[in-house]
């Protein structure tokens, strides 16, 4: 990732890694092997330049399963070969990464049946909210196990600064429930727009 400013006061060159959908359940041959080739892989991948920092984009678990020791060795053997510390991980959560059940489901229906399922989403009482965010406490306490640091869960989206760059994480899960619905969920308007209010103010990063 390269960008250069407008006349050329600063040039930003950054590498990531980007790891996604790993459904960490299975344990057989074939998938322990390929997990031990990716290591080799990204320590190989080193020798053309650093990398700044890793995105993991969700499904971690698989349907909702647990967070065992063995995913987060797995991660953590990935931070070590890419040489970096847990503060240039960025991580969020997929539909995989939380727990479904008839109550939640219920609501779900209610919100999308609304004729502004969005607006529906920005105006939620604290205890429907509180009903629907529940669902990815399991992730929230790996989040915090890994990383060491809490998931801002009141805030659900929000923006991790370095010097070089912002990520913006997006949390896309709140309503997820559905099989097939990946591409039409859905995030409050107000809470999306309220994300760019924390970018620091007069700062050049790639974001």
């Amino acid at each position: 990732m390269i960008k250069k400013f407008k006349g050329g006061a600063k040039i930003l060159n950054l590498r990531f890694l980007q790891l996604t959908d790993i459904h960490f359940h299975n344990d057989n041959y074939n998938t322990l092997k390929m997990r031990n080739e990716l290591i080799k892989y990204v320590v190989e991948l080193r020798k053309d330049g650093e990398i700044d920092f890793l995105l993991i984009t969700g499904d971690i678990a698989n349907k909702g399963g647990p967070y065992n020791c063995e995913v987060k060795k797995f991660l953590n053997d990935i931070v070590s070969a890419i040489n970096i510390t847990k503060k240039d991980v960025h991580l969020i959560p997929g539909n995989h990464d939380l727990k479904r059940g008839e109550t939640r489901t219920l609501v779900i229906d209610s919100i999308l049946r609304d004729s502004s399922p969005s607006d529906k989403l920005d105006k939620l009482q604290d205890e429907t909210y509180q009903t629907l965010i529940n669902a990815q406490s399991d992730f929230f306490t790996f989040y915090k196990e890994f990383l060491g640091i809490d998931y801002p869960s009141e805030k659900l989206h929000f923006v991790k600064s370095s010097d070089n760059y912002n990520i913006l994480s997006i949390n896309t899960c709140l309503i997820s429930d559905k099989s097939g619905e990946e591409g039409n969920l859905l995030i409050g308007k107000n809470d999306f727009t309220n994300l760019f209010r924390n970018y620091p103010p007069k700062k050049i990063k790639i974001n």
